[in-house]
């Protein structure tokens, strides 16, 4: 007769704030049908799109495990250089920023390897019966960060600071 006792544990199997050498496994396209309920539009069909980025964690405790992120489905940067999420992850993939007017194909970055950090995030169960615990992507550094980091060369910067690069 199988026996067991209960015991405690972190709804999140992932920690927060952890460097993590991970790749990218792919980025999706999805869409999602709405109807706009307010505004000008109120009552107009649309869609809404976004690009699903996929990681999945290569060594250490945490490996395989895959982590997600839902961006905008496009790469920016404003005139004073702001960049979003997505342009942000490809820099890091390629440690190199994205150029005006540059045409990025986001397969061509399949399979590189990066650092990535999660946070945590629980959300109500929509059948009101507890929650949801996620453990979406935080940030993404460059491969080569991994190593600094184990060669001390960032010893002490605590993660949520600028990046150590």
């Amino acid at each position: 007769m199988p026996t067991s006792t209960v015991k405690e544990e972190d709804p999140y199997k992932i920690p927060e704030d952890t460097y993590l050498p991970a790749n990218l496994i792919g980025v999706e396209e999805k869409s999602f049908p709405f109807t706009h309920k307010k505004g000008p539009k109120e009552g107009q069909q649309d869609t809404f799109t976004k690009w699903v980025w996929e990681f999945q964690i290569t060594s250490g405790e945490y490996a395989p495990l895959k982590v997600f992120a839902d961006t905008d489905a496009k790469i920016t940067v404003t005139p004073d250089g702001q960049r979003n999420f997505p342009a942000m992850i490809i820099e890091a993939l390629r440690d190199m920023p994205v150029e005006f007017g540059e045409g990025i194909n986001t397969d061509d970055y399949n399979g590189l390897p990066c650092v990535i950090t999660v946070k945590h995030f629980a959300r109500d169960r929509s059948d009101g019966q507890g929650k949801f615990y996620e453990t979406p992507l935080k940030d993404v550094y460059p491969a080569r960060v991994l190593d600094e980091l184990r060669q001390g060369a960032n010893a002490g910067h605590p993660v949520g600071d600028e990046p150590p690069f």
